[in-house]
């Protein structure tokens, strides 16, 4: 079983994205991500989006982690919409061109259509990619995504920077936590119903110079020990995760080069061939 109990997963995930390697999953990451924030067109983006939502879907992540990220993500991203508005109510008509079509008015300022329909694009661009992103955070490991890297010609230094990065995230937490649990019991309060939250911010702080000397302390030892045994001597390394590719994989990596000739082609005739093409021809 995978651990899905946290964000971050140290045993790969049983479904067919978790089985395929590390060098298959941060390339095809990569050109997937890249499709998204090079495009506005819903044809491309909605595709995708769908794609992402049956992918996440099959992970069967944490519910309890995942809905908590979903609010935090859409009502951040509301608040960023309604303010990207606020500041240029004619946003829309900017990109669409064209005529004004107004729909409402919002005291003294005016909701376009042009303006809720790039604005609604802009929200779903946004999602797809973190959909995309938690697709990718919960079908690989640490270790993977080191592999992966080192795939790319990412040095194996920096490549094993990120990992660790990752492993050491929830170990963290739990450090944190216990420093709360510790200062509780030696009287401190920290219950949201007991302290206001300026005090209660107040107190939280104390605990990052402990904190912070706890984490310094930990990346000593793992420095030393990596250096004790020899890492970084060599150019390149391996990676005990890393097994042959599979047919999944060899398939994978296929789609992969071609959604990355796909997209640069769509760039290219975007950007050179048809310089003036409205990208919101779908609107229209």
């Amino acid at each position: 079983m995978a651990n899905n109990t946290m964000l971050i997963n140290f045993k790969p995930n049983p479904s067919f994205l978790g089985r395929l390697n590390g060098s298959t999953k941060v390339p095809l990451f990569a050109v997937v991500l890249t499709a998204v924030l090079m495009s506005f067109d819903i044809r491309i983006i909605a595709p995708i989006l769908l794609l992402s939502s049956v992918a996440l879907s099959t992970l069967k992540p944490n519910k309890t982690i995942l809905k908590a990220s979903m609010i935090f993500f859409v009502v951040l991203n509301v608040i960023n919409i309604i303010l990207f508005w606020l500041v240029d109510p004619n946003v829309g008509s900017f990109y669409l061109g064209g005529d004004r079509t107004p729909l409402f008015n919002v005291g003294n300022m005016v909701l376009t259509q042009e303006s809720l329909w790039y604005l609604s694009v802009r929200f779903i661009k946004i999602f797809t990619s973190f959909m995309v992103s938690l697709v990718f955070i919960f079908s690989i490991t640490p270790s993977q995504l080191a592999a992966g890297l080192a795939s790319l010609k990412v040095p194996p230094k920096i490549a094993a920077i990120i990992s660790l990065t990752f492993r050491f995230i929830p170990d963290l937490a739990n450090d944190f936590q216990l420093m709360k649990i510790s200062l509780q019991a030696r009287g401190l309060e920290l219950d949201a119903s007991k302290v206001n939250p300026l005090e209660r911010l107040k107190r939280n702080i104390t605990l990052l110079i402990p904190f912070l000397l706890t984490s310094f302390n930990r990346v000593e030892v793992v420095a030393n020990a990596l250096d004790l045994r020899g890492f970084g001597h060599q150019k390149k390394r391996t990676y005990y995760v890393e097994e042959p590719p599979t047919l999944a994989d060899k398939l994978m990596k296929g789609l992969t080069w071609l959604c990355l000739f796909g997209v640069m082609s769509y760039v290219i005739y975007m950007n050179t061939l048809a310089p003036t093409q409205d990208m919101w021809a779908f609107w229209k």
